[in-house]
């Protein structure tokens, strides 16, 4: 074996030759099963890569979907919790209200019956 820039050059006799013909005749049904073989396996890695990218595609668009409407809940529970806020701080302030009302009430109705007691004792 010789090689020649980049062929490479095989010296053998007649005989030899000849027994290389013969076997890759006799093996020739082996070697296109095996292609076949090969070219089935390409197939189906190309199905199968074709199959995964699909499938991989439908799992970003459902998780992106999901994040989308994650980010809209977001919005709309920041949303409620701005109003819950406002509406504590009312509710606050109307039950300090109240009670500053039913406390002048309460001393109302104090100071009313002690001049009722006090009038009636006269």
């Amino acid at each position: 074996m010789k090689k020649i820039g980049n062929d490479t050059v095989v010296v053998m006799t007649l005989k030899q030759g000849k027994e290389v013909n013969n076997k890759f005749e006799l093996m020739q049904d082996s070697i296109l099963y095996y292609k076949k073989s090969v070219d089935s396996l390409n197939l189906n890695l190309e199905e199968h890569r074709i199959y995964s990218g699909k499938r991989l595609q439908k799992m970003y668009e459902s998780y992106w979907s999901e994040y989308e409407k994650s980010k809209f809940y977001k919005k709309e529970s920041d949303s409620f919790r701005h109003m819950y806020m406002a509406n504590k701080l009312i509710y606050l302030e109307n039950e300090k209200n109240l009670k500053r009302d039913v406390r002048h009430a309460t001393i109302y109705a104090t100071v009313l019956t002690f001049m009722v007691m006090l009038f009636s004792a006269l």
